[in-house]
């Protein structure tokens, strides 16, 4: 069964850990001897999963007959599993809340260094008259109308601007016309692929997960990354020859960075991994392979697998029960507890969590046929773990032969739908992230009076 499933935070973070390590692992071999776009491919896929809410959800019952299929999902089942153990005691101690607080912070600060750094640009001068500059720019046939400009407060070329890019340059750049001419070529590759604009989501993704380390090792190398996609595309315009490369590597080392680094924009610089990057890169199959095997590694990220159990607990209770025929509890994930069973498990899992996302306790009284009631809630958390299962209880039914039906929905998706005569205990496994509602159907002729509660708990 297939479907989508709105994934918690704290959830991607766990999963994107696998897909990061593996990545990093592997980054510098497909640096060297992969196709030039192989760890942007990989990095913004990543990125991608990461700002996405939604995975998609597939389901499997424990007694379905699967064949070897079965056991290739057992390393997905087991991730998942520990996913969610890790998820939940890292939700109890960081909360929504505190994170969402945090990250708020963070993309405050972010944004005011940008607005510093436009304050900090405003001095610096056009230069619109320079026909190696002008000749540059027509080459790239930009759709984007690029300004370039002077600035001795800066000390190394940068780019800025999404929308109406500029590049900042020093006057010893401009006085050495192969400098410039690969300077100019290096950044307008940069606007050319619109890396501004994954920039700015690499500093919204680090806001997002301040919290991991991993992803944000994963985000300074993406940087770097970029810069080494950057250095290729460049060789390959002006030609990929060793010659070009050296001349290449050498403008690259006249540019010594200064003490303004810190700001919001691409800069151009040298380091020796993007030098030995220059020397070494050629594509190779044994590249290739890498990245095709790293690619699916890190697509399984975007599904979620889990299996529920048909194991149904037997009811024992005196009252008499006389139900419907026909009924509905997708992948036995409702579960009926007799009154000791439920007194125990209140006590032992829902009381022991405190007050969870779900915690309804009503008292209704529906007309006859036409009656029903709806609850609405959710299996997320500010102030805790999140939730992956909550309890239905009905108590003091009073009316003229009692007759209603319980009607669970996940979503749009119908989950639970049963008929009872009595008061009944149920035990429901839920999903994090996902919304519930809980609706009771007066099927009586007759009013009907009766008391609901609703807890939702961590199993």
């Amino acid at each position: 069964m297939f479907s989508l499933l709105k994934l918690p935070l704290i959830h991607r973070s766990i999963k994107s850990v696998f897909c990061i390590g593996f990545i990093l692992l592997v980054r510098k071999r497909l640096n060297e001897k992969s196709v030039k776009w192989a760890n942007m491919i990989l990095w913004l896929i990543l990125i991608t999963y990461l700002l996405t809410p939604y995975t998609l959800l597939i389901t499997f019952c424990e007694n379905g007959d699967y064949g070897i299929f079965r056991s290739l999902l057992q390393p997905f089942l087991l991730m998942t599993d520990c996913c969610g153990v890790l998820a939940r005691r890292i939700e109890s101690i960081l909360w929504l809340a505190s994170r969402f607080v945090i990250a708020i912070l963070l993309l405050l600060y972010i944004l005011i260094r940008i607005v510093k750094m436009w304050k900090a640009l405003k001095d610096s001068v056009e230069i619109d008259k320079d026909s190696r500059i002008l000749n540059c720019i027509e080459g790239f046939k930009l759709k984007r109308k690029v300004k370039v400009f002077v600035n001795k407060k800066v000390k190394v070329p940068m780019t800025y601007g999404l929308i109406r890019p500029k590049i900042i340059l020093q006057n010893a750049v401009l006085e050495d016309d192969e400098l410039l001419y690969h300077v100019l070529t290096h950044e307008l590759t940069h606007i050319k692929k619109w890396d501004q604009l994954w920039n700015h989501l690499r500093y919204f993704t680090a806001c997002v997960y301040w919290y991991n380390i991993l992803v944000l090792a994963f985000l300074k190398y993406m940087e770097e990354d970029m810069e080494v996609l950057c250095d290729k595309m460049v060789l390959q315009r002006i030609g990929d020859t060793t010659e070009n490369r050296k001349r290449y590597c050498l403008s690259m080392l006249k540019l010594v960075e200064g003490g303004n680094a810190k700001n919001m924009a691409l800069k151009l610089h040298p380091t020796m991994e993007r030098m030995k990057m220059m020397k070494k890169w050629k594509t190779s199959l044994a590249g290739i392979l890498i990245l095709l095997l790293t690619l699916v590694v890190t697509i399984t990220a975007f599904a979620d697998i889990r299996v529920f159990d048909p194991d149904t607990v037997v009811v024992v209770s005196d009252e008499p029960v006389e139900e419907e025929v026909e009924e509905i509890n997708l992948d036995n994930r409702v579960k009926e507890l007799s009154e000791e069973e439920y007194e125990k498990f209140y006590q032992e899992t829902v009381r022991a969590e405190g007050k969870r996302s779900a915690n309804i306790s009503d008292t209704q009284t529906l007309k006859g046929l036409t009656g029903d009631k709806q609850y609405f809630f959710n299996m997320n958390s500010w102030g805790g773990a999140n939730h992956n299962g909550f309890t239905v209880k009905t108590s003091d039914l009073m009316g003229k032969n009692v007759k209603y039906q319980i009607v669970i929905q996940e979503g749009n998706d119908l989950i639970y739908q049963k008929t009872f005569y009595g008061k009944r205990q149920l035990a429901i496994k839920a999903l994090p992230g996902k919304d519930y509602t809980v609706t009771i159907l007066n099927l009586s002729v007759h009013s009907l009076k009766y008391t609901i509660d609703i807890n939702s708990y961590v199993r």
